[in-house]
């Protein structure tokens, strides 16, 4: 993981403010939180061998400092999306709910805290067609943080520009391509997977994953670039990136190439943010391991940049593996986990923040979950009555 990632936040962590009731980054909740940040299942299936070690930053953080995903919004700003709120707009302290204390992890500009019951609920959506209990809600305020801390693969930070395939029949999702301007993960440099090539007079390395998966990593100036792939032949990642390399932006990037059309990513996210997460079971036992689902809010994060990662959209994968599917008007990504599970439901709210659920049960029931959201009271009883109040829950 990049050295700006949570894991490194914690391993670079000065002591915490003891007035705020922080803790030192050798306390035992820290070491909790180390262990939880780590923990996670993957985003999707079959994960390219050199981001095994990749996790998501989700609800596996210790009682004391719980995380998983949304964007910023407080009570006395409820409402206004993640991207509008700048550094001077956090919001001032508040009383915490009983037996919830404040642990900060700073690290240089990027801070990470519990959140207060009213910023959390600030930052919540709820399920309003579930029948399973709510559990857990778990959340923290960041503070200086990028948003490529809550992705899967912060190797690649935030995309430069990304292209997607969707067979218009079926809404499987057939080819994914990605500019990454500030990877900062390894690259590899032998095997016979990895051939030498030159790009826009760049010498820069070409490595085929299988599954019409292609990876190239250069070296552009001071920064390293990288572009992933699925579901694309060779010629078309080379075209990509030739012309960033020649002109030395995306500006001259076609709206469509080989199929392929332009996504509109958006301006990356700024200022303080309230990852929240929520499980919906009966108790501990079942949230790791029984009938249970679990929705995460993390600032705003492209679905469709992120697929190119580890996603294999070649000859031999399942069609309906990797689709998109409306939710009410709105489209998100399904990912076949190819488990027991229903697999993993991805989309937007209107919020900015981006929503992720997954759990037991059917596609059909993902939909129907992710389609009855409601936004939380800024007084929500709910919010109050679960939160971090549960033992350490320390990976699903």
């Amino acid at each position: 993981m990049k050295h700006a990632d949570p894991l490194f936040l914690l391993v670079e962590a000065h002591d915490a403010d003891p007035e705020r009731g922080g803790a030192s980054a050798d306390s035992p909740q820290a070491r909790a939180l180390l262990q939880r940040i780590t923990a996670g299942p993957q985003d999707v299936a079959d994960p390219q061998a050199e981001h095994d070690t990749m996790r998501r930053l989700r609800a596996t953080w210790p009682t004391r400092l719980a995380a998983a995903g949304a964007v910023a919004a407080v009570a006395a700003v409820a409402g206004i999306g993640y991207s509008q709120l700048s550094a001077e707009d956090a919001p001032a302290p508040v009383a915490v709910a009983s037996g919830v204390s404040i642990l900060v992890v700073p690290s240089g500009e990027c801070s990470v805290r519990d959140a207060t019951p009213q910023e959390a609920a600030g930052a919540a959506w709820f399920l309003g067609s579930e029948d399973l209990p709510l559990f857990r809600v778990d959340a923290v305020q960041t503070n200086g943080c990028t948003t490529s801390q809550y992705s899967t693969y912060s190797y690649q930070g935030w995309p430069g520009a990304a292209y997607v395939e969707i067979d218009p029949a079926t809404q499987a999702l057939t080819g994914a391509i990605t500019f990454w301007p500030r990877y900062t993960g390894p690259v590899s440099d032998g095997g016979d997977d990895v051939s030498e090539i030159t790009v826009g007079g760049a010498d820069a390395l070409l490595r085929y994953t299988g599954h019409e998966s292609w990876q190239v990593d250069w070296e552009h100036g001071d920064a390293q670039w990288q572009i992933t792939s699925s579901g694309v032949d060779e010629s078309t990642v080379r075209e990509i990136a030739e012309i960033v390399e020649t002109t030395g932006t995306t500006d001259a990037l076609p709206q469509s190439v080989d199929g392929f059309d332009r996504v509109d990513l958006g301006e990356e996210p700024r200022g303080p943010a309230v990852l929240v997460d929520l499980s919906y079971t009966e108790d501990a036992v079942t949230e790791r391991t029984g009938d249970a689902l679990f929705l995460e809010l993390r600032p705003s994060i492209p679905w469709e940049a992120t697929v190119s990662v580890g996603t294999y959209l070649g000859p031999g994968a399942d069609p309906q593996g990797v689709r998109v599917v409306d939710l009410g008007g709105t489209p998100g990504l399904y990912v076949d986990n190819g488990g027991p599970s229903a697999g993993t439901l991805t989309w937007n709210l209107p919020s900015g923040q981006t929503a992720r659920l997954w759990g037991t049960g059917t596609l059909e029931r993902l939909v129907e979950s992710a389609t009855s959201l409601v936004r939380a009271d800024a007084d929500d009883p709910r919010v109050v009555d679960n939160l971090n109040q549960r033992e350490d829950f320390v990976g699903r």
